[in-house]
């Protein structure tokens, strides 16, 4: 579930995610709005997301053995390697993560919510499992604040610093973490419930 959902909205975001921003850069920014090529930018969007994804999928049909056993083991590689760079960034760059998380924090952590009891609905709507349904709400709101940063980057022309740009997905990957590790925690101890139910129920 986890890799198709992830696969979905990779393909999908190569399309809507350039037209987004440069309509928000527009909107939001104005004159000041840097030059955002929208082909240029979904082709950059493609080679983050989608090409990844793909040969993850590719490599999963044709040594599903090899993915079985490393997978646990990339998950946390990317894990920690995503950790690290974010907090070399705002070590980096405290002054403006410092100056922004108190004004910027607490409508993350808003998003973010919503966007965990949006994934818990539609799941419900749609029929799914409980465990389908922790995963479509994690995934959509967790998903890609590593692109957010990239993307942050790309349409600031910089590939150092923590530039205005980025700051909302820098300071969105960190509190996201503070709402959806409780989640994970409440939905598991619902699951294990759920089977201690029925073990008592046969």
């Amino acid at each position: 579930m986890s890799i198709s959902l992830t696969a979905v909205i990779s393909l999908v975001s190569i399309v809507t995610l350039p037209l987004v921003v440069a309509l928000s850069a527009a909107h939001f920014l104005g004159a000041e709005a840097p030059p955002i090529n929208v082909t240029a930018l979904g082709v950059q969007v493609f080679l983050l997301t989608a090409l990844p994804v793909g040969l993850g999928m590719v490599l999963t049909h044709s040594s599903p053995r090899f993915v079985e056993t490393a997978s646990p083991w990339i998950s946390r590689l990317a894990f920690w390697l995503f950790l690290i760079l974010i907090l070399a960034a705002i070590v980096a760059n405290w002054d403006v993560f410092a100056l922004n998380i108190w004004s910027l924090g607490p409508a993350l952590v808003a998003l973010n919510a919503i966007l965990l009891a949006i994934g818990l609905v539609t799941a419900d709507v749609a029929g799914l499992s409980a465990r389908d349904a922790t995963t479509i709400a994690i995934e959509s709101g967790t998903q890609n604040g590593s692109l957010g940063i990239a993307v942050g980057l790309l349409v600031a022309g910089t590939s150092a610093g923590l530039p205005d740009t980025t700051v909302p997905a820098v300071i969105y990957s960190i509190t996201a973490w503070l709402l959806t590790m409780p989640f994970v925690i409440w939905r598991r101890g619902l699951a294990l419930r759920r089977d201690v139910e029925a073990v008592v129920s046969t």
